[in-house]
């Protein structure tokens, strides 16, 4: 009896997630992909539960484009929510947060199939490490603008700006803004 109940409960739980598109795409709108390492190679650290595999990253891709999926850049948000191009089309706002150089590889697969990203890169570790895992250079920065890619700023350190003061977050500011033009 007790088998059955829990059957039932699984059975009642998987119907929910699925008729509430937990498990679906959307067949119009934004959908807004967040990554942060994409690499086969393990770093004994944190950064591996939010690391996918290459092939897994790339088959994703190919899903997307396969479903007609177009990538957008930040600033063509605005306009598509105001001409509710989103009712009509199916988008794909993908970002990439921290600056690993492994997102290199990301990028040429994106390439590949026509997307774009936004790629958040935290400053102060252009050319080092972060996580037991090497961080995008100078260079690196360039071929991902080359390659039709984004750069935005994650904040100079990789820190927890929303526990810090209004003054500290000024300071931090400008101290971003200054080293993110490469």
């Amino acid at each position: 009896m007790l088998i059955l109940i829990i059957l039932l409960f699984g059975l009642g739980f998987i119907a929910f997630l699925l008729r509430y598109n937990f498990f679906r795409l959307p067949k119009k709108g934004i959908v807004v992909l967040l990554y942060h390492s994409v690499d086969n190679v393990k770093t004994q650290t944190n950064l591996d539960k939010f690391t996918i595999g290459l092939d897994s990253f790339e088959k994703q891709m190919r899903l997307l484009k396969k479903l007609g999926y177009q990538s957008i850049k930040a600033n063509q948000i605005q306009y598509i929510l105001d001409n509710q191009l989103y009712k009509k089309n199916k988008y794909i706002f993908l970002t990439f947060d921290d600056g690993y150089k492994n997102n290199l590889d990301a990028a040429k697969i994106l390439k590949k199939y026509g997307f774009s990203a936004i790629f958040f890169i935290s400053t102060a570790y252009i050319g080092k490490s972060l996580d037991n895992a090497a961080m995008l250079d100078e260079n690196d920065i360039k071929e991902l603008v080359r390659l039709g890619m984004e750069i935005g700023s994650h904040a100079h350190f990789h820190v927890k700006l929303f526990r810090k003061s209004s003054n500290y977050l000024d300071l931090y500011l400008i101290l971003t803004r200054g080293r993110s033009r490469i």
